[in-house]
């Protein structure tokens, strides 16, 4: 679930937002996976304490056609077999740029008919080391894309990280 918060600006019902209870939890919901990631990205905290961590529940074939940095604390759960990102972009569909990242029980699928590489999972490099990064029960594979997946995990200056039924 994603902690409710409200970003400036921002409406809020249903529950306490804007800090008025810092003990107070919710959950949202958006429309599309590309929404969610939007707001993990730019309105959730940078840490690794409770309050700061938020959960992403994937749900049916989500497409996404953009670049994402996932940031510290987050965890990507599929939910259900038909659990799905398909990506139709290129380059790297999602940068970890934090600790404490986890993915789990995802299909990622490459829909891309451009000759150009893409990588499903990097890590931020030479620039900072990613520690705790885990991934359980996950798939890559292609749907209409000329090329395979170039890499399904690139983990580049990396330390702590665990790979399982993937």
């Amino acid at each position: 679930t994603l902690r409710s918060g409200i970003p400036t600006g921002g409406i809020g019902t249903n529950g306490t937002f804007g800090g008025e209870n810092a003990d107070t939890w919710g959950e949202a919901l958006f429309q599309t996976l590309e929404e969610a990631l939007f707001w993990v990205t730019n309105y959730d905290g940078p840490g690794d304490t409770q309050e700061e961590k938020a959960t992403v529940i994937v749900r049916g074939r989500q497409i996404l056609t953009q670049n994402y940095n996932i940031p510290a604390g987050v965890c990507l759960q599929g939910s259900g077999p038909d659990a799905q990102i398909v990506f139709q972009g290129t380059g790297n569909l999602f940068t970890l740029v934090g600790d404490d990242i986890r993915i789990n029980d995802i299909q990622f699928t490459l829909d891309n008919d451009l000759p150009v590489d893409c990588i499903a999972i990097a890590t931020l490099g030479a620039g900072g080391q990613v520690q705790h990064f885990s991934m359980e029960r996950c798939t890559f594979n292609k749907e209409s894309a000329s090329l395979d997946w170039a890499f399904a995990i690139n983990a580049t200056n990396t330390a702590f990280w665990s790979l399982s039924n993937c």
